[in-house]
Parts: C-alpha cells; sequence; structure tokens
C-alpha cells in the first residue's frame, strides 16, 4: 500500500490555481481532429512539461493525422513493469469554436471546448507525475503516457502501438472522463460496431413497366425490420439505423439502397451473434443483391479479474482520501475497449462533469481535482502481476 496519501491530496489540494492555469491555456489550444497542424502547440507544450520532471519524449509522426506523443522516464529502475497512463488531445470542436464557447471559470467550474473530454484528463497525469517528482517517490510500476490525437475519429492511426504498449503493461489507466456528473468510474463499455449495407435491384419505369424492375428500397424495407429485430434491451444490445438513401427518381424502380448501422453490445459473445447475423441476411425478393461493408470496431471492454483488482483498489484508496467511488457501464467506446483486451484496464479516471461534445461541456474543479489525486496513488500502488485471460477478450 502506497505512503502518504494524505500529504500527496493536500498538496495537489492547495495548487487549484495553478492546474486551472494550465488548463486554461491547454483549452486555448484548440485541436480539432480533422487539423493535425493543431495539434503541434498541445505536443511540443507537454514534452517541455515531461522534460521538466526528467521524461523524455517520442514523436511519433502520423500520415493523416498529428501522430502520438510517448512520455518515459529518463532514468529508471532495470527490470521494472510498464503501466500506460493513456488520453488523447484531439477534440471533436471545429477550430475557432472558443469565439461562441470562451473557456471560463466560475462557481467552481470551468468550461470551454475539449475541457471535459479530455484535456483535464490529460492535466491530471502531468499533475500527478508533478506531484511523485516533487515528494521524491519512487513507483514500483513505471509510467508510460501515451497521448494520441485520433482519438474522436477513430484511433485509426494510433491503434497499433496502443496495442504494442499495452501488451507489455502491467496494467492501464484511461484518462476519459468520468461517467456521468456523478463521477463514476468506467470499470466496462459497451463494444461498437458501424456497418453499410446497401441492396442491389434492377431498375424500370414505374408506370410503363413496373413488373421488369426490382425495388432496393422495398428490400431494405425488409432488412431494416430485421435489424430492429435485434435489439435486445435486456442485453444491453442496441441496432440502429441511422441514415438511409436510395432511388434517383421518383418515376424509377430504385436500383440502389444503402443504410449505414450503428451496433452497441455490452458482451463479446453477443458482438460474435450480431455481427453474424448482419452478415449472413439473405435477400427475400428475386433479382436483388446485397452486400454488406464495416463490423465490429471494438469489442466491448468487460470487466476482467484484473480490472476488478484495479477497482477495489481504487475504491480502497478513494476512502483514504475522503471519496466515495462507484463505478459503471458506458454506452461509449473508447481506448480502454482496446488496452483491456490484453491488459486490466481502469477507464474514466479523468475530469467530473457533464457536456462531452456539447455546448454546455465543463468540469467540477474540487471533484477533478480528487481524481488527480487517485490517479497519483494509483500509480504508486505495486503490480498487478495478472494478463487479461484469453477468455475475456
Amino acid at each position: 500500500m502506497n505512503s502518504k496519501p494524505a500529504e500527496i491530496a493536500a498538496w495537489i489540494r492547495s495548487r487549484k490555481s495553478e492546474f486551472t492555469e494550465l488548463l486554461r491555456k491547454m483549452v486555448e489550444m484548440e485541436t480539432p481532429s480533422t487539423r493535425p497542424e493543431t495539434m503541434e502547440s498541445i505536443f511540443t507544450w507537454f514534452t517541455d512539461q515531461f522534460e521538466s520532471i526528467g521524461y523524455r519524449s517520442v514523436r511519433i509522426p502520423g500520415k493523416d493525422t498529428a501522430g502520438q506523443l510517448l512520455s518515459i522516464p529518463s532514468e529508471r529502475r532495470k527490470n521494472t513493469p510498464n503501466q500506460l497512463l493513456i488520453g488523447h488531445c484531439d477534440t471533436v470542436w471545429p477550430l475557432h469554436t472558443l469565439k461562441s464557447m470562451p473557456c471560463e471559470l466560475k462557481n467552481g467550474q470551468m468550461s470551454g471546448p475539449g475541457i471535459y473530454d479530455m484535456k483535464a484528463g490529460l492535466l491530471e497525469i502531468l499533475f500527478a507525475l508533478k506531484t511523485i517528482d516533487h515528494m521524491g517517490l519512487k513507483p514500483e510500476v513505471t509510467p508510460v503516457v501515451f497521448i494520441t490525437s485520433d482519438e474522436e475519429i477513430g484511433s485509426f492511426e494510433s491503434r497499433s502501438n496502443i496495442m504494442r504498449l499495452s501488451n507489455i503493461a502491467d496494467r492501464c489507466f484511461v484518462l476519459e472522463p468520468a461517467l456521468g456528473i456523478d463521477g463514476r468510474i468506467k470499470t466496462s463499455r459497451k463494444g461498437v460496431g458501424n456497418y453499410f449495407i446497401t441492396v442491389h435491384g434492377k431498375p424500370a419505369h414505374s408506370g410503363l413497366s413496373p413488373e421488369q424492375g426490382r425495388s432496393a428500397i422495398v428490400e431494405m424495407t425488409y432488412i431494416i425490420q430485421m435489424l430492429y429485430d435485434l435489439n435486445d434491451p435486456e442485453k444491453g444490445t442496441t441496432v440502429n439505423v441511422g441514415t438511409i438513401q436510395g432511388g434517383e427518381r421518383v418515376n424509377v424502380i430504385a436500383a440502389k439502397s444503402t443504410i449505414e448501422v450503428d451496433v452497441r453490445i455490452a458482451k463479446k459473445e453477443e458482438a460474435r451473434k450480431i455481427d453474424e447475423a448482419i452478415r449472413n441476411i439473405v435477400p427475400r425478393s428475386d433479382g436483388v443483391s446485397i452486400t454488406v461493408e464495416g463490423g465490429i470496431d471494438r469489442m466491448p471492454m468487460e470487466k476482467t479479474k484484473g480490472t476488478e483488482i484495479l477497482w477495489d483498489r481504487a475504491q480502497a484508496l478513494g476512502s483514504r482520501i475522503g471519496i466515495k467511488l462507484a463505478d459503471g457501464m458506458s454506452g461509449g467506446a473508447s481506448d480502454g475497449n482496446l488496452t483491456n483486451m490484453v491488459t486490466p484496464t481502469l477507464d474514466g479516471l479523468g475530469a467530473v462533469g457533464d457536456g462531452a461534445h456539447a455546448e454546455h461541456e465543463h468540469i467540477l474543479i474540487d471533484e477533478t481535482l480528487n481524481r488527480a489525486v487517485l490517479l497519483t496513488l494509483l500509480i504508486l500502488e505495486p503490480p498487478l502481476q495478472i494478463v487479461n485471460a484469453p477468455e475475456s477478450r
């Protein structure tokens, strides 16, 4: 059990002004996912900050994104395990959103684009490591910081590096925002799938020779009903047809129709079942064909033995600093879905607040500082030495 929790808590809580000042700087560095050039400033800023506490950083270039930043202690003991601290600096907000959503501090809350999701979480990492450095503490498990720039658009470029780092990590802490305004830790997440289903029919004049046509739209109506029958609230399964397109002219039997489908599942077994059902759709009409593209992008993040141990430790540490923790399942996915496949993971350790991707995005300062305290204590915990079992993957 790590020492000095009260001293650590007092130190971090006394740095509230510094925390909000640094957070304002981060928020005012706008970093939309689709504008990689905007992230140079924040990556440089973090490189300098980590260097000041004895960390060396490596910038991993991206092809279509700003890449990633990997930071590790310049000096570390040999043969010590690693722990992965992960977050993303990209946001969903377009450049110049600050004009209509300025960064503001009022009544214990701080607002601004990307502050909750998830720049405050990144600052928690920095604050935790600064605290450990200031107090001369030596974690038994070496912190490895990994900041990505493409999480909001699917982590397509960072995914392989996330998996490499997770494979050699004793555990992973994901600094995505907490679940709900009450700040629940995310010990599980739903998996996410995206499918594009296209029906190919046969065009014909709707007045002169409709019998010669095969309507892709009519066939698609059958498919949509079948998809909605896959919904199972008790199992946490949702299948939603979000967009639909079809036909070219009102007087022509539709030759083509396409839908985009969002799938959310709570269990890996259910994910495989839904995927199989969608891929094996059979046409009800003669003369039409169906193509299915896409699939399950991120499998569900289910509780594992390692996750349970991490969660138990978090609760015990929370009680030592006067905070009562609760956990829950998020309906959205994160990089935690990936890390949890190979190493015990706690997600939602970031800011407490509300309004992800919304105009009322904000954090609660005191509660978020408490999360920085909790993260510091978790970093100082001894190794788990548990690999997530294959059956939990």
